[in-house]
């Protein structure tokens, strides 16, 4: 063996058995933490698994708090070192712990843009319009609007065209951006969003179920977990139906909501406008009315 064979082999024995243990701050049905569990499989790390019950306020204890000011999971703890927000994440564990030119998180730079632009169009396209169309309607009672569901599907049907030809959506091999994005979209599946009409990203997420290292484990538990939330939302929903409750399916487009205060700041707009004499009586009636209820 050289000396630089045995040198190098010791780097990697002080690598792995001096490292400081990865406390991970999570919830199993949170796509962003699936998301840093699914790279922790694929990098061969072991997480020190730290769950944070959100619906008992767990995320804003004061030490949790002291950790993550901004109160949000996952939050990554190692030592003192402390990073929250989960793609970059992802990405420092790659460049902390990967090995050589790993291709999760290639050291090519314009491979690395086009893995940052993908895990950023999920951040801020496409997952936030499955959380304004679906978010509310599990958690607070309101119904889902064919307006938002489209908009859903228009992003959607980005995310097929950046496919391509490809078998990844951030190129031709696994990468971070497939990490993201499959913790997003079977999601979206358990929730009922209908994939058919998206083939190519239907196969992507087929093959990411059958290829990715520890995919159970690491994302499908949390997805069932999420599933069940699902669930009971539609036996609710099927049992205020069979009590004659009209409960809605979907409705046609959003309602706008305006408080006392815009409607009477409008009412005293339209009668500076001096619209016409006809509408004077009325909107004095009205603005006198809107006073009222507001004092």
């Amino acid at each position: 063996m050289s000396l630089e064979t045995s040198h190098n082999l010791g780097q990697g024995f002080l690598k792995y058995y001096c490292r400081t243990e990865l406390n991970l701050y999570y919830t199993p049905g949170s796509p962003p933490c699936r998301s840093v569990l699914l790279t922790a499989k694929a990098l061969g790390l072991e997480l020190n698994l730290k769950t944070v019950d959100l619906f008992n306020n767990e995320h804003m204890k004061p030490e949790f708090l002291k950790l993550n000011p901004q109160h949000s999971i996952p939050t990554l703890q190692i030592g003192e070192f402390v990073m929250w927000e989960s793609r970059a994440i992802i990405v420092y564990l790659v460049q902390a712990y990967g090995e050589g030119d790993n291709p999760l998180f290639p050291k090519d730079k314009k491979k690395q843009a086009r893995i940052n632009q993908t895990m950023q169009f999920d951040l801020g396209t496409l997952y936030p319009v499955f959380q304004q169309q679906y978010y509310p309607w599990l958690f607070n009672k309101q119904l889902k609007t064919k307006d938002k569901e489209q908009k859903l599907h228009n992003a959607l049907g980005f995310l097929e065209t950046f496919l391509g030809s490809n078998d990844w959506v951030a190129g031709d091999s696994m990468t971070l951006a497939d990490m993201a994005l499959v913790a997003s979209i079977s999601t979206f599946e358990v929730a009922g969003v209908d994939l058919k009409s998206h083939e190519k990203v239907s196969k992507w997420l087929q093959r990411c179920k059958t290829t990715m290292k520890g995919y159970k484990d690491a994302n499908q538990n949390g997805v069932e977990r999420f599933k069940t939330l699902v669930d009971n939302k539609l036996a609710n929903s099927v049992a205020q139906k069979e009590q004659g409750i009209d409960v809605g399916e979907i409705q046609e487009h959003d309602i706008v909501l305006v408080t006392n205060y815009e409607v009477l700041k409008a009412t005293k707009i339209l009668i500076r406008a001096a619209i016409g004499e006809e509408y004077s009586e009325m909107l004095n009636q009205l603005k006198t009315a809107m006073e009222a209820i507001i004092n």
